[in-house]
């Protein structure tokens, strides 16, 4: 499996649908449904004051990875997001074993 993963120390305000995905995880052959937002202004006042305001467009593309060919630069530039590799353990039955 693999899973897509954020780094908060590197960017302490991700994209909203990156922050979805962080630490969701998929099939190898299986893409990432990337949510996508759009930007929709600044909060002018209280503790999110000069923020970033999002909307979700109700839209998604795939990607196999972060920084995947085919995402649009929004989705892209800045980004500090990487794909960890999960190993899968699944348990053995010992031989003559009696269940």
């Amino acid at each position: 499996k693999k899973r897509w993963k954020h780094h908060p120390e590197l960017s302490v305000r991700p994209r909203p649908g990156h922050r979805v995905l962080d630490g969701k995880t998929a099939d190898m052959e299986v893409p990432f449904r990337v949510p996508i937002y759009e930007r929709v202004g600044m909060f002018k006042t209280g503790p999110r004051k000069g923020q970033a305001r999002w909307r979700f467009t109700g839209r998604h593309l795939d990607a196999d990875h972060p920084h995947a060919a085919g995402l649009p630069i929004g989705e892209v530039a800045s980004c500090h997001c990487e794909l960890d590799y999960v190993m899968m353990v699944k348990a053995a039955r010992a031989v003559g074993s009696k269940t």
